[in-house]
């Protein structure tokens, strides 16, 4: 695995996104040439954005690309719904579309990977660094991050607020934010995040999601 690797511009583009998700924002594709260090970056958006907008979006490619001693080319592009999303590298968000299709994302762990991962209890992946997360420079923490962040894809509604991740021994608490009432498109979405999470994790490990109106938190 090359030092600077998908996985990397995915973590690295999922912590500068962090709190900056609007529902203007379609998609974020990204991808790393390590050959030629170049780092890229796309954007696409839906409808009107402000001139603030535009600015928050150039300044989280920056914050992004700053993990990175590489060339940066990115675009920030309107592009309206429902018109397609072109995929150059991966995406590192998109929102919920009713032309979205899951079977068209390439999952960031190859079978081999998966395989084993799923092997392997989560109390497992805590106290040892087993061969493949240190092949691939991966913390249980980052595992866990990317096949949340690869779950949510399609998946984001505007009322979405936050997501986060709490862990103990085999145990998996996902918790989701909303800001509104929880709608039963809401409520698929969970259940299709929480299946995507489920394929990468030891069959016997306890996942349990959380669904909490904002108000509560």
């Amino acid at each position: 695995m090359e030092k600077n690797s998908n996985i990397d511009v995915l973590l690295a583009m999922q912590s500068a996104l962090f709190s900056e998700i609007t529902s203007e924002l379609r998609a974020v594709d990204v991808n790393v040439d390590n050959e030629n260090r170049i780092f890229y970056a796309d954007f696409y958006y839906t409808d009107e954005a402000s001139e603030k907008m535009l600015d928050l979006w150039d300044c989280i490619i920056c914050e992004a690309s700053a993990h990175f001693t590489y060339h940066v080319e990115q675009s920030i592009n309107r592009l309206d719904y429902p018109q397609s999303i072109p995929l150059k590298g991966r995406y590192a968000y998109m929102r919920k579309e009713s032309i979205f299709n899951p079977a068209n994302i390439e999952p960031i762990f190859d079978k081999k990977i998966i395989d084993i991962m799923k092997k392997m209890p989560l109390k497992t992946l805590e106290l040892l660094p087993f061969e493949f997360l240190t092949q691939l420079n991966l913390s249980q923490n980052a595992y866990l991050r990317l096949i949340t962040q690869e779950a949510l894809l399609g998946q984001v509604e505007p009322n979405l607020r936050e997501i986060s991740l709490e862990w103990m021994n085999d145990f998996l608490f996902v918790h989701f934010y909303y800001d509104e009432n929880i709608t039963i498109s809401n409520e698929e979405s969970v259940e299709n995040v929480m299946n995507h999470i489920k394929s990468y994790m030891h069959p016997k490990a306890y996942l349990e999601k959380r669904v909490i109106p904002i108000s509560q938190k």
